[in-house]
């Protein structure tokens, strides 16, 4: 599934009441929670080493202000970035989370049928000193000492 497919399964007026109900976009000039939520969205799904300036060059594109509905001319820097996402608030992305689960878990045949149940997954990466581990990845770059482990836990209620 594609980023457009997806971002069409989510009412833009649902989005809009989440950001109201939980007032993210207090005092936000530049990058509102629904537009910071598509950026997140299409990063996630369309490039595999994200980074903050990897989002700056996607939002100043013209493929994401035609994803968004954003104006070609609306331009962002990496910093604007880091900023909005150090200040948005969790509580939206959340319920934004909840909202959805609820949305497309009502979609699915009951519980009983497990070939369309389904799963939440949490993954999270720990950087450990090479000297401490014998097993683990390398990332490469300037971190290219360091091994990581990859935990993953996946879940259904």
């Amino acid at each position: 599934m594609r980023v457009p497919d997806l971002l069409k399964l989510i009412p833009e007026e649902r989005l809009s009441f989440l950001v109201d109900h939980h007032k993210t976009d207090h005092k936000v000039k530049k990058l509102p929670a629904s537009l910071l939520f598509k950026l997140l969205l299409y990063s996630q799904f369309e490039v595999k080493q994200n980074s903050l300036r990897v989002m700056e060059n996607i939002f100043n594109s013209y493929a994401f202000s035609h994803l968004s509905d954003k104006p070609t001319t609306q331009k962002i820097h990496y910093s604007s970035i880091s900023e909005r996402l150090s200040r948005a608030d969790a509580s939206f992305f959340e319920a934004l989370y909840t909202d959805c689960l609820e949305r497309f878990s009502a979609q699915l045949p009951p519980k009983g049928n497990k070939r369309h149940q389904l799963l939440r997954f949490d993954s999270t990466l720990i950087s450990l000193s090479s000297k401490l581990i014998k097993i683990g990845f390398r990332s490469g770059g300037s971190q290219e000492h360091v091994k990581q482990l990859k935990f993953t836990v996946g879940f259904s209620e």
